[in-house]
């Protein structure tokens, strides 16, 4: 069971579009409290409105590159499972490929504007 309401046979017996978009939205009503919470949550709400000192928006970035690359390797490896399904492999690694590519060009941009290197920054706890 996932939170209070919704059922994984719920989420894993979705098998056409209505399904999904069912399987969507009973993700979302079942979220929506954790969603108020980070919407409001201080850092957000400084990154919005600039008021976030960009030593900490540096830090997020820094920090989220490091997640994105252990996330693409994650999605890599779940790929390379022999149990996955060929199709779904190749979903997984695609995704990974727009991990590391789509996502993190925006992050080496900050890197750039910034003038740093964060091929060895250290991931903090919260990161890993």
């Amino acid at each position: 069971k996932i939170g209070n309401n919704v059922k994984c046979e719920q989420l894993l017996g979705a098998r056409d579009v209505g399904d999904n978009e069912k399987m969507a939205q009973a993700l979302w009503d079942e979220a929506s409290s954790l969603i108020s919470v980070t919407e409001n949550h201080p850092f957000l709400v400084a990154m919005v409105d600039g008021t976030l000192p960009v030593e900490n928006f540096r830090y997020y970035v820094i920090q989220d590159a490091l997640y994105l690359k252990d996330f693409a390797d994650c999605l890599r490896r779940l790929g390379d499972n022999a149990n996955v399904d060929p199709k779904e492999s190749k979903r997984l690694h695609d995704l990974a490929k727009g991990a590391e590519e789509d996502e993190m060009a925006l992050h080496r941009g900050f890197f750039d504007k910034w003038g740093i290197d964060a091929t060895n920054a250290e991931a903090m706890p919260n990161t890993v």
